[in-house]
């Protein structure tokens, strides 16, 4: 359970940084869909989101099975 937690925490930040870049960067089909409220949310957001992201990572680190 704790390598679950642990895969979901690194998973979960790496996804919300790519999601973060690619709803605002004109790449291929980013702009194709209206996502502005979307990347607006991750960009208001992102520092609770972080905060998330490194307690799924910090629980198995640091607490004793």
């Amino acid at each position: 359970m704790k390598l679950f937690f642990y895969a979901l925490g690194l998973l979960f930040l790496i996804g919300i940084e790519v999601l973060r870049v690619y709803f605002i960067m004109p790449f291929p089909g980013s702009q194709r869909n209206e996502t502005i409220e979307i990347a607006y949310f991750i960009e208001s957001h992102i520092n609770l989101i972080r905060i998330v992201g490194l307690i799924l990572i910090a629980y198995p680190t640091f607490c004793a099975a």
